[in-house]
């Protein structure tokens, strides 16, 4: 069986008191491919994962992904962790392994999604 044959979801890679559509973001790093012109092509959110690993949710760079990544930023100034829902209609979750150039294993999972939105804590709360 190929390593992308395997079904995952956020709730494999996820703490287990982690809703399993949702992730706890904890930071936003820019992806700038060409320094001359400072172009975004991409954002990395941050997450935590299981046993105190982390994991990163890509979003490409697009008007209304560039509003919701200045959102999250203020919330996490604010806040240590913000939860997150990546759209699940375009999540795309993947496991890779491959030798490195010393010949080190190197695995990972890359995780792609269209856009995302920051779960309402107040809207958690409703009774």
């Amino acid at each position: 069986m190929y390593l992308s044959n395997v079904k995952v979801d956020l709730s494999n890679l996820n703490q287990k008191d982690i809703p399993s559509d949702s992730a706890d973001a904890v930071a936003v790093n820019f992806k700038v491919p060409d320094k001359k012109t400072g172009e975004i092509k991409a954002y990395d959110i941050v997450c935590v994962g299981r046993k105190g690993s982390n994991y990163s949710i890509r979003i490409p760079f697009s008007p209304e992904n560039k509003e919701k990544i200045n959102a999250l930023q203020k919330r996490l100034a604010k806040d240590e962790i913000v939860r997150v829902v990546p759209d699940s209609d375009s999540i795309n979750i993947s496991l890779y392994a491959f030798l490195g150039e010393k010949g080190n294993l190197v695995s990972g999972v890359s995780v792609k999604a269209d856009t995302f939105s920051i779960a309402d804590d107040e809207e958690d709360f409703i009774v």
